[in-house]
């Protein structure tokens, strides 16, 4: 798997990822995604 998905596989957005792909994201809106990304695979 690239390192560019290591993030999904963690539950975390990489600081690379919050920087490129996903700029528009506020802190805010960047956390609440990983949480219920957390709620729905487990994740820590």
């Amino acid at each position: 798997m690239p390192d560019r998905h290591a993030a999904v596989a963690s539950g975390r957005l990489s600081s690379r990822e919050r920087e490129k792909e996903f700029a528009a994201l506020t802190d805010d809106e960047a956390r609440r995604i990983e949480a219920v990304y957390a709620q729905i695979f487990g994740a820590d």
